[in-house]
């Protein structure tokens, strides 16, 4: 049987691309893709090939993926932040919000939010944070079976997100 995170991590990496940034120095914004770190995820496997964000990691153990990505140049837009985690939930069916909170991450507004719902018909809880600076938008998203497996996923990805931090 394959893994949640197997099936999954793909077709949320196709529909989670968040739109980044632009501005004033076009050059630089697109060198700041994937100028960031998160904080330690002890425990999870790296994936090599992250698809299309910047960075992924699986916990196979409990079925959970976790990824993140930045997004610069072109592609900016302007939205707030209720608009961009609504972009990450585009593949979600029966989504039911159970978690928003703001927060501060790299001296910038954030937001947090936690939904259940389904995936290809499997029941889900997906977690979101977003955030832009330095005309750039990032995200990092956390999937996994409800429940349990979820919880002990949350722990990991909270404690890495709240080490967030740019480094340009």
């Amino acid at each position: 049987m394959r893994h949640l995170s197997t099936f999954m991590l793909p077709a949320l990496l196709a529909g989670s691309m968040l739109v980044g940034c632009a501005s004033k120095a076009e050059r630089e914004a697109r060198d700041a893709e994937g100028s960031y770190e998160l904080g330690e995820l002890p425990g999870w496997e790296r994936v090599k090939d992250a698809g299309g964000a910047d960075y992924a990691w699986t916990k196979p153990s409990i079925g959970a993926s976790i990824f993140a990505d930045s997004n610069c140049g072109p592609r900016y837009e302007d939205s707030k932040l209720e608009d961009l985690v609504d972009k990450q939930l585009a593949g979600l069916r029966e989504g039911e919000a159970i978690l928003s909170e703001s927060l501060t991450l790299a001296d910038r507004e954030a937001l947090r939010t936690r939904h259940l719902g389904r995936l290809d018909g499997v029941p889900i809880e997906l977690g979101t944070t977003v955030l832009k600076k330095h005309f750039c938008t990032y995200d990092v998203v956390l999937i996994a079976p409800r429940g349990k497996h979820f919880e002990a996923a949350w722990v990991d990805y909270v404690s890495a997100v709240d080490g967030f931090r740019t480094t340009l």
